[in-house]
């Protein structure tokens, strides 16, 4: 980990570190075997001041640092310990032509039958618009709400 870091001091590099999220089918997790984004940080600081970069609106779920009088920077995205879904903006087409609005839910809208079928790009736009309404407020990670998502990331896209 500190490796990759450490590219940043020296190219003007960016270089992210996302938490374990939990998707897929696969095996089963528990918060205390992952590094949280707060640990990660804590070890990065071990290798020099981060400098907070102010946020802007592309942003996404990344909190930004550099290294004091570095080139490159570092993004910090907390998907578990510290949700981001206030500050997501981001929609996923998925291979087979489904749009997710969020990594954690299997709701989907099927874009894939309008393209293929010749709809019209404002058939198109509405379907989005469809998908953007349903966009969940937030995941349910630690919670009894939690159901985990069926696909793996590589059949999601990121």
């Amino acid at each position: 980990m500190e490796d990759f870091a450490r590219l940043t001091q020296h190219l003007p590099l960016t270089i992210r570190y996302i938490e374990y999220m939990p998707s897929g089918n696969g095996e089963e997790w528990k918060e205390s075997d992952i590094l949280t984004i707060t640990q990660i940080q804590k070890r990065l600081e071990k290798m020099g001041k981060l400098v907070t970069i102010p946020s802007d609106l592309w942003d996404g779920p990344a909190r930004r640092f550099r290294f004091e009088g570095a080139p490159g920077e570092i993004g910090l995205i907390g998907a578990v310990s510290s949700h981001f879904c206030q500050d997501c903006n981001r929609l996923r087409l998925t291979p087979d032509g489904k749009i997710r609005t969020c990594l954690f839910s299997d709701d989907e809208v099927d874009v894939k039958e309008i393209i293929r079928g010749g709809g019209s790009d404002e058939d198109l736009k509405a379907r989005l618009l469809v998908a953007l309404a349903a966009k969940p407020e937030r995941h349910h990670i630690n919670s009894h709400l939690f159901k985990k998502c069926q696909r793996n990331m590589s059949a999601i896209g990121g």
